[in-house]
C-alpha cells in the first residue's frame, strides 16, 4: 500500500500539468476566435439577442416574451404592458435608431388562455423620430374570429 502512495502525487502532478495545458490551449482559442469577432455554430439557443453598433448601443433585439424589453424614448426604457392579466407578453423583434430609441417591430403570441379561451396575435409597426406609429399593421385572433 506504502508503494501506491507514493505514485499518487506524481500522477497528480501530471493530471494538474496536463489540464494546465489543456486550460491554456482552450483559451487561446478563445481569445482567437474573439480577436476575429467571429464565432461559428450550427444552431444557438438563446432567450434574448442584442445587436449593438460599435458603440454599443443597441440597435436590433430579438427576444422572448420574458425577454423582451419595455419601449425606449430619449435613453429611458418604460415598463411593459399588458391588456389582460394572464396574457403572456409577446415574443418579437425591435428595432432601434442610433440614439437607441425604439423605432418600431414586431410582436406575437398565441396559444390557449387559462380561461379555456385561445387566440394569436401579431403586430407590426414602424415609428416616427419621437413618435409612435406611423405605420402598423395589426392581427388577433380571439377563437376564431
Amino acid at each position: 500500500m506504502g508503494a501506491v502512495m507514493k505514485h499518487v502525487p506524481a500522477f497528480l502532478s501530471i493530471l494538474a500539468l496536463a489540464l494546465s495545458g489543456v486550460s491554456l490551449f482552450l483559451s487561446l482559442r478563445m481569445l482567437k476566435a474573439i480577436r476575429t469577432r467571429e464565432i461559428r455554430a450550427a444552431e444557438l439557443t438563446v432567450e434574448r439577442l442584442n445587436l449593438v453598433d460599435h458603440r454599443g448601443v443597441e440597435r436590433f433585439v430579438l427576444a422572448s416574451g420574458d425577454r423582451i424589453p419595455g419601449p425606449r424614448l430619449n435613453g429611458r426604457e418604460f415598463p411593459r404592458e399588458t391588456r389582460s392579466g394572464d396574457r403572456q407578453h409577446p415574443a418579437g423583434i425591435l428595432f432601434y435608431n442610433a440614439d437607441g430609441d425604439e423605432m418600431g417591430g414586431m410582436m406575437w403570441s398565441g396559444g390557449r388562455r387559462k380561461d379555456g379561451t385561445y387566440g394569436q396575435e401579431f403586430y407590426f409597426s414602424l415609428d416616427p423620430y419621437w413618435g409612435n406609429e406611423m405605420f402598423s399593421l395589426d392581427l388577433e385572433d380571439k377563437n376564431g374570429r
